[in-house]
């Protein structure tokens, strides 16, 4: 009991989505008489929010843990209002601070969402946790409590951008597309062109698109320049898309593939020539190892556009559309056993330049 009572705990409330800051309350707040401050700050500013009993929370067991230990700190981290990858990184930055400050032995984690327990394992691999405390806002049940409890929410979603982004921003996108669509001779097409929105949107979100533009865009001016080129490039694409298979009144026969592949096949590879180029540009004045990429990245396209070509000359070159017919000719041309052989020493020399780039050899 002697040896516990001799280990500073730390006792730790963590704000992962930064509405501290909405309150001008800076972090990392360390110490019982900072965070008393801030508690009544945050407190005056927004009585209600759940951040309020966390900070009371934390101060009641730092109380109880030195009546009972003796040693003992409390402090307060916050991460990004954006969440995601930057409130992580910021709660890092600051719980080391804490850490290097503090000197505990232990850490006792106040959390009030299940966001906010995301940084459990951050704390982990500076501290190890002896308690979470999981601070629950008790509500009375009835119709107005519900009502209130729902405005809050709205009100969040109006204020807080990572929300209005999602809840107003895209509805508003589509009901604006959908009203354009309905006043032009396309009507019909409206209620198709609002979905396909939204599947866009799912789609951008759920892979992660979304965040790696926002990371492009930040990089450089030389990225910006080339992600505008670079939609520019792909708009255009698609329409020649759509020109080339209407020319071929959407027909699905080989002949008509091969021509949406000639057609089409130039604009597609060129689409992706400006962001290439832009990431090459920018790592050569970086005087980045990882140019070879790019490079690599550069002959596969050229590589691609020659294999796809070439069968779409031998299926325009071929007596009939019969698929056999077809395969023998390309089994004569040796367009396979070429493109195979092409891309076993892409393979080979990418595995040498990254055994290089990694210093293995």
């Amino acid at each position: 009991m002697n040896e516990e009572k001799s280990k500073t705990k730390l006792v730790l409330a963590v704000d992962f989505d930064n509405d501290l800051g909405r309150a001008g309350i800076k972090t990392p707040i360390i110490g019982e008489k900072a965070v008393r401050e801030a508690a009544l700050k945050y407190a005056l500013f927004n009585p209600q929010d759940a951040d309020t009993n966390t900070l009371f929370t934390a101060l009641k067991l730092f109380n109880e843990i030195k009546k009972s230990y003796g040693n003992a700190e409390i402090a307060v981290i916050a991460g990004h209002e954006g969440g995601g990858f930057k409130a992580g990184i910021k709660v890092r930055e600051e719980l080391k601070e804490v850490v290097s400050t503090v000197k505990a032995e232990s850490a006792i984690v106040v959390v009030d969402s299940v966001e906010d327990e995301y940084v459990i394992p951050v704390v982990q691999s500076f501290l190890p946790i002896e308690a979470i405390e999981r601070v629950v806002v008790e509500q009375v049940r009835g119709v107005e409590e519900a009502y209130v409890l729902i405005g809050r929410y709205l009100r969040k979603i109006l204020e807080e951008k990572r929300f209005s982004r999602i809840f107003l921003g895209l509805p508003g996108v589509m009901i604006l597309s959908y009203i354009i669509i309905s006043i032009t001779p396309y009507s019909s097409y409206a209620s198709g062109a609002t979905l396909i929105i939204l599947s866009l949107f799912l789609i951008l979100k759920g892979f992660g698109i979304i965040d790696e533009i926002i990371k492009i865009w930040k990089t450089s001016p030389i990225m910006r320049f080339s992600f505008v080129f670079t939609v520019i490039a792909v708009s255009i694409t698609l329409a020649m898309t759509y020109i080339s298979l209407r020319s071929y009144n959407f027909a699905t026969d080989a002949r008509a593939l091969a021509h949406y592949i000639k057609d089409i096949l130039p604009y597609a590879m060129t689409s992706f020539v400006p962001l290439l180029l832009g990431r090459f540009i920018y790592k050569l004045f970086k005087r980045s190892i990882r140019i070879w990429r790019d490079i690599m990245t550069f002959v596969i396209l050229g590589v691609l556009y020659y294999f796809f070509n070439r069968i779409a000359d031998l299926i325009l070159l071929a007596p009939t559309e019969d698929l056999q017919t077809i395969m023998k000719l390309m089994n004569e041309s040796y367009v396979l056993q070429t493109f195979i052989l092409f891309i076993a020493v892409i393979m080979a020399i990418s595995a040498m330049l990254y055994a290089r780039e990694r210093k293995i050899i």
